[in-house]
C-alpha cells in the first residue's frame, strides 16, 4: 500500500475547513490513489459537499478496487464511500446499482466458530444500491429490493426497508407489514421496519407495533417501545404507558421510560415526572435520563428540580447534575 501521508494530511486539511483552495486538485490526486483509505477519504468529501463534478472519478475509482477486492480494498474501505457519494449525487446509471446490489466480498476472518470462516463486507453497498434505484425510480427496483430483504446481512436488510419506506405508496407498506409478519433473527431489523412502517402510515401502523411490546424477545420490545417513541405521535402513549405500569425487567422498563422521553408530549413528561418522586430509585434515575430526550427542557425544568429535591436522594440527584448542568446545583 502506498505512503499517502502527505495526501492524506491534505485531506485532513480540508476536513478540518483550513484549506479550500487546492481542493480540486487534492481530491482528484486522492481518487487516482491505489490506497483504498485515501480514496474513501476523498469520497466522502465529495459527498459531503456534493461535488458533481467528480462523479467519473467516483466510478473509475470503484471499478479500480473491483479487481482483487479483497487484497486491494479489505473492509470496502474505499467501495461504500465510493458508491454512497455517487449515490448522494443521484448518479443516473441505474444499471449500475442494479448490478452492485448483489454485490458480496467474502474476506477470511478467525473465529472459534467452524461454519464462520469468512464475512461479507459489502452489506453497505448493496443497501447503498438499493436506496439510490428507489432514488432513481428505477422500474426495477421493488424487485431488487424485495430480494435484499432477505439477504444474508442484516445491515443490507434494514437498509431494503429504508430504501423501500422512501419509495413510499401502498406496495411499500405491504412490504414492510409482511416483513414484520414474518419477523427477523435480528431486532435491529426489525426496529428499522418499526420505524419505516410508522413513516408510512403512523395511524394504522402504531397499533401494529404496539403488539410487540409483548413479545417473548425483550430485544424486540425494546425496538417497538423506541419506535413508538421516535413517532412523536401522542396516540403511542397510552401503548408505553400501559406497559409501564406492569412488571418487567428492569432494562426494558427503562427502555420504556426512554420512549416517553423521544416523545416528549405533556402526558410524557407529567408521567415521568411522577416516576422521579415515586419509591423506586432506579426508576427516578431512569426517568430523569429519559426527560433528557424531550425537546424543551425548559418547559419543566422547575417541576424537575422540585421532584429531585423531593426524593432526597444523592443518587438521583447525581443523575439531575449530569443529565441536566444548565439547571445548576441541587
Amino acid at each position: 500500500m502506498p505512503d499517502d501521508r502527505p495526501l492524506q494530511a491534505s485531506l485532513r486539511a480540508i476536513e478540518d475547513g483550513r484549506n479550500t483552495t487546492d481542493l480540486d486538485d487534492t481530491l482528484a490526486a486522492a481518487l487516482t490513489s491505489t490506497n483504498p483509505r485515501t480514496v474513501g477519504r476523498a469520497a466522502k468529501l465529495v459527498d459531503q459537499r456534493r461535488l458533481e463534478q467528480f462523479e467519473a472519478e467516483l466510478r473509475d475509482a470503484y471499478a479500480r478496487f473491483l479487481v482483487d477486492p479483497v487484497k486491494s480494498d479489505p473492509g470496502c474501505e474505499a467501495k461504500t464511500p465510493l458508491c454512497q457519494a455517487l449515490r448522494a449525487l443521484e448518479h443516473d446509471d441505474a444499471d449500475f446499482f442494479l448490478k452492485n446490489i448483489h454485490y458480496q466480498q467474502h474476506e477470511p476472518i478467525y473465529s472459534q466458530d467452524p461454519t464462520r470462516r469468512s464475512i461479507d463486507t459489502a452489506s453497505t453497498i448493496r443497501a447503498t444500491c438499493g436506496f439510490a434505484l428507489i432514488q432513481l425510480n428505477d422500474s426495477r427496483a421493488m424487485s431488487a429490493l424485495v430480494d435484499l430483504l432477505g439477504d444474508p446481512e442484516k445491515t443490507a436488510r434494514a437498509g431494503a426497508a429504508r430504501a423501500i419506506a422512501h419509495g413510499g405508496g401502498q406496495t411499500g407498506e405491504l412490504l414492510l407489514r409482511l416483513k414484520i409478519d414474518l419477523g427477523d433473527d435480528e431486532p435491529e431489523v426489525l426496529g428499522e421496519c418499526f420505524r419505516d412502517l410508522i413513516h408510512l402510515n403512523p395511524n394504522e401502523a402504531l397499533d401494529r407495533i404496539g403488539i410487540f411490546l409483548t413479545h417473548p424477545s425483550e430485544d424486540v420490545r425494546c425496538e417497538a417501545a423506541l419506535a413508538l417513541g421516535e413517532s412523536r405521535n401522542e396516540a403511542a402513549f397510552p401503548l408505553l404507558q400501559t406497559q409501564s405500569e406492569q412488571r418487567h425487567s428492569r432494562d426494558f422498563e427503562n427502555v420504556l421510560l426512554t420512549a416517553m422521553g423521544l416523545l416528549g408530549l405533556p402526558p410524557c413528561i407529567d408521567y415521568l415526572l411522577q416516576v422521579v418522586v415515586g419509591s423506586d430509585p432506579g426508576a427516578a434515575i431512569a426517568a430523569v435520563r429519559a426527560l433528557r430526550h424531550c425537546r424543551d427542557p425548559t418547559s419543566f425544568a422547575d417541576r424537575l428540580k422540585v421532584a429531585v429535591d423531593r426524593v432526597s436522594d444523592r443518587r438521583v440527584a447525581q443523575t439531575l447534575r449530569e443529565e441536566f448542568p444548565e439547571l445548576g446545583a441541587i
